[in-house]
């Protein structure tokens, strides 16, 4: 059986949201696989070509959104940590 280190509890999502990089160049669509209040887990195409900071928009209007850190890459997936500011 394997440890659970993660410090908050996650939630599986399977919501629509969007990646922007924080020069507002690069937007790229994504799915919140699983969300807590420290993190998410997204699906991405390419996130190798992301950027190591980012916003994630929650909503389309951008109302709700987080300020992201890359903590690992996958072929199709990158988990995140939300940062404050």
């Amino acid at each position: 059986m394997t440890q659970e280190r993660r410090k908050a509890r996650r939630r599986v999502l399977g919501y629509g949201a969007s990646v922007v990089s924080l020069d507002g160049e690069l937007k790229r669509d994504c799915v919140i696989d699983d969300i807590s209040a420290s993190g998410a887990k997204l699906r991405i195409e390419a996130p190798k070509e992301l950027p190591e900071e980012f916003v994630l928009l929650l909503s389309a209007r951008g109302d709700a959104k987080r300020r992201c850190k890359i903590t690992w890459r996958r072929a199709q997936e990158v988990g995140v940590r939300f940062r404050n500011g």
